[in-house]
C-alpha cells in the first residue's frame, strides 16, 4: 500500500505488480492543453532514476503508460482522476487538464515509493478514484518580513503542488515591507521594499532604525518576475491570490508616502522592533503610525492604481485586501474624526466600514472578488467579499450561517509559525501547535453552512523565518496535516495511519535534501504537580521508539532509564534530558530542560 499524502478518496491495492523499464512507451491523447507537458514530468522523473521511456502522442491505447480521457460527466468533478496500475499497463484518466495535473502528483508519489531495481521500477497493482472534498486548499506564505527571491518561491510552489495545494496566498505588503513592482507609485519599491538587517528575535529587544542607517535589506518582485510566478503555478495547478494589506500593517507604504497618513510625519519602514502593545481583551494600541488616512482622497487614487496594476498582473479571479488587526486611535485625533462627522459616521468603526466598502468596490471595478480577513464582517455583508476566518474556528462557522463565503484559517490549527516541538528546542513564537494539533483541524459540516465554505488554508507568517530552507521546515510535515483535512474532509485517515505516512514523506524531504520537521519523533513532556512534586509524563507519537532519560545531571541520555512509566522529580539544581532512539539509533533531538522551566510548565 503507498503512502499518498493526501489521502486519496477510495484507492484499493493487490500483491500483483507490473515492472517498468525503459521499453515502456508513454502515450497521451490530443486535445488537451498542457498534457503534453504533463507526460513529460513523469518522462523527467523515470529519467532521472534510470528508465529512458519514449512519450508519444497517441489515441490507440497501446501504450505501457496510458493518459485517457474521461467521457464528460456532470456527477464528476473537474478535480477529479482515476489511476488504474495492472501487471499489464498504467492507465490515467481525467476529463480535463486539472484532473491529470492531480493525476500526475499522485503517480509521481507512487514512483518515488516503488521498488527501484537495475534499470526497472516494480509497481504494486491499485486502483485509485479521487477527488477533493474543498475547491479551496490554500497557503499562505508571508514575503513581507522577509523578502524570498523568486526562484526560492518557485520551488515552494512546486512542493505545495505535489501535495495538491492549489491556491497560493501571498502576502506582499505589511510594516516590514512591500514587496511588488507598482509602476504608477515606485516609490513603493524604491522605498517601501528596503529597510536595515536584523537578526535575532523581533519586539522588544530589536532596536529600532536609526537615522543614519543604510536600508539594504529586502526586494520586490518586479512584474516579469510576477508573470513567471502565475504562469509556472498556473501550469501545477496553483492560482496565486495577492494582498494587499491595508488600511493597517501598512508602514512600509506609509514610509514612501507619508501624506497618506493621518500625521503627515515620516515614518520608516519596520524593522520589526516594538511598536505596538497587546492587550489582555485582544485588543492592541499601536505606538507608531501604521493606517491609512480613511478621510483622505489620495489614499483612494493610490489604491485604485494599486489594485488596477494588481488585477493586470494575476490572473486569479481573488484579491486579498488585508483589513486585520486595524488601530483606529490615530484617526480620533485627526482630520478623519471630521470627515467621519461631517459623513454622518458616529463611531471609528463605522469609517474602518467606510473604508473596506470602497476598497471592495474597487476591486470589482476591476473584475475580481475581494477576499478580507475575519474583521472585514464588520464592514461588509455577504455578496461584499470572501472572508478568510483566522481568529477563531467559531467565528468562520458562523460567517457561513451569516450567508458569507468563507475560508477556514483558525490560527490554533493552521499558522505554521507557532511552535512545532518542545519549546526548549523550537522557536516560541505566539502560540504552540504540533503535528497532532494540526491534524485535528476539521471543517465539520454540522456547525457552518457548509455550501458557503470554499475551503481552507495554513498560513507561514515569517518574523522568525528568514530564508525558504527554514520555511520548510516550519511547513512540513504540518502542512501534511492541513491538506489531509481539505482534500480528504471526513474520509481521512486516523492519526496512527496519517504518521506512518508522515514518516515515509519525511525520508522523501530529507533524500531530496528539502529541510523537514523531526519533532514527532521526540517525546511530549507532560508536567503535573503531584503532592507539590513534579511529576513527568512522555508521550510519543511515533510507535516503536524507545526514551531514555535523566534526572541527575549525567548526560547523554541513553545510559540512564529507559521510559516506562510517568516518575517524580524532587527539587534541585539540576535538568531533565530526555532523547528518543530506534533500533539504537537517535531519531530525535536531545532535549534538555532546567527543574525550573518544568515548574513553570506545570503551574501553567
Amino acid at each position: 500500500m503507498y503512502k499518498i499524502i493526501p489521502e486519496p478518496r477510495y484507492s484499493q491495492y493487490s500483491a500483483d505488480s507490473i515492472v517498468l523499464d525503459s521499453s515502456a512507451l508513454l502515450t497521451f491523447p490530443e486535445g488537451i492543453d498542457g498534457l503534453e507537458s504533463i507526460a513529460g514530468e513523469i518522462q523527467l522523473y523515470l529519467s532521472s532514476i534510470g528508465i529512458y521511456i519514449e512519450v508519444d502522442a497517441s489515441e490507440d491505447h497501446l501504450g505501457t503508460i496510458l493518459f485517457e480521457l474521461l467521457p464528460k460527466d456532470t456527477l464528476r468533478l473537474e478535480e477529479y482522476y482515476e489511476i488504474y496500475v495492472s501487471a499489464k499497463c498504467v492507465r490515467i484518466l481525467a476529463s480535463s487538464r486539472i484532473g491529470f495535473v492531480n493525476a500526475k502528483h499522485t503517480l509521481l508519489q507512487i514512483l518515488r515509493q516503488a521498488e527501484l531495481m537495475d534499470d526497472c521500477i516494480s509497481l504494486f497493482c491499485c486502483n485509485i478514484k479521487d477527488h477533493p472534498a474543498f475547491k479551496w486548499r490554500g497557503f499562505m506564505l508571508d514575503v513581507s518580513r522577509h523578502f524570498f527571491p523568486l526562484a526560492d518561491v518557485l520551488t515552494f510552489v512546486s512542493i505545495l503542488a505535489e501535495y495538491k495545494f492549489n491556491i497560493l496566498h501571498l502576502h506582499l505588503t505589511d510594516d516590514e515591507g512591500w514587496r511588488i513592482q507598482i509602476k504608477s507609485h515606485p516609490l513603493l519599491t524604491e522605498v517601501g521594499a528596503w529597510r536595515p538587517g536584523r537578526i535575532g528575535r523581533f519586539g522588544e529587544r530589536r532596536k529600532a532604525q536609526s537615522a543614519d542607517e543604510v536600508c539594504d535589506y529586502g526586494g520586490f518582485y518586479t512584474k516579469h518576475d510576477i508573470n513567471l510566478l502565475v504562469e509556472f503555478a498556473g501550469s501545477l495547478g496553483i492560482t496565486i491570490v495577492p494582498e494587499i494589506d491595508m488600511p493597517g500593517h501598512c508602514m512600509a507604504l506609509l514610509a514612501a508616502y507619508p501624506d497618506l497618513s493621518c500625521g503627515g510625519s515620516p515614518v520608516s519602514v519596520s524593522v520589526g522592533h516594538k511598536f505596538c502593545d497587546w492587550q489582555a481583551d485582544g485588543t492592541l494600541t499601536v505606538n507608531t503610525e501604521n493606517t491609512l488616512d480613511p478621510g483622505n482622497q489620495r489614499v483612494y487614487e493610490l489604491i485604485d492604481d494599486v489594485i488596477r496594476e494588481i488585477a493586470e498582473m494575476f490572473s486569479g479571479p481573488y484579491i486579498h485586501i488585508g483589513g486585520d488587526e486595524c488601530f483606529l486611535g490615530f484617526w480620533e485625533k485627526s482630520s478623519s474624526h471630521q470627515f467621519m462627522l461631517k459623513n454622518g459616521m458616529n463611531t471609528p468603526k463605522e469609517l474602518e466600514s467606510y473604508f473596506h466598502q470602497r476598497v471592495c468596490a474597487i476591486v470589482k471595478k476591476y473584475h475580481k472578488i475581494p477576499i478580507g480577513w475575519d474583521e472585514i464582517t464588520d464592514s461588509v455583508t455577504d455578496g461584499e467579499a470572501v472572508i478568510m476566518a483566522w481568529r477563531s474556528k467559531e467565528l468562520a462557522d458562523n460567517a457561513s450561517k451569516d450567508g458569507y463565503s468563507v475560508i477556514y484559517t483558525p490560527k490554533e490549527y493552521t499558522y505554521l509559525d507557532f511552535c512545532q516541538g518542545d519549546p526548549s528546542v523550537e522557536n516560541v513564537v505566539y502560540g504552540s501547535t504540533d503535528l497532532r494539533r494540526a491534524y485535528s483541524f476539521k471543517i465539520d459540516a454540522v456547525s457552518c453552512n457548509h455550501k458557503n465554505v470554499l475551503g481552507g488554508q495554513a498560513n507561514l507568517w515569517t518574523e522568525l523565518i528568514p530564508n525558504i530552507d527554514f520555511a520548510f521546515y516550519m511547513s512540513f510535515p504540518r502542512a501534511f496535516a492541513i491538506i489531509e483535512e481539505l482534500w480528504s474532509g471526513g474520509d481521512k485517515p486516523i492519526y496512527s495511519q496519517f504518521i506512518s505516512k508522515v514518516i515515509s514523506h519525511i525520508d522523501i524531504f530529507e533524500f531530496r535534501k528539502l529541510n523537514v520537521c523531526r519533532a514527532l519523533y521526540e517525546p511530549k513532556i507532560i508536567t503535573h504537580l503531584h503532592d507539590g512534586t513534579l511529576a513527568i509524563s512522555l508521550e510519543m507519537d511515533v510507535p516503536d521508539i524507545e526514551v531514555f532519560y535523566t534526572i541527575d545531571n549525567t548526560y547523554p541520555p541513553k545510559f540512564g532509564c529507559r521510559y516506562t512509566d510517568p516518575f517524580l522529580i524532587h527539587y534541585g539544581d539540576l535538568h531533565l534530558r530526555v532523547q528518543s532512539y530506534k533500533q539504537g539509533k537517535a531519531v530525535g533531538r536531545e532535549l534538555v530542560i532546567h527543574i525550573d522551566d518544568l515548574y513553570q510548565r506545570a503551574y501553567k
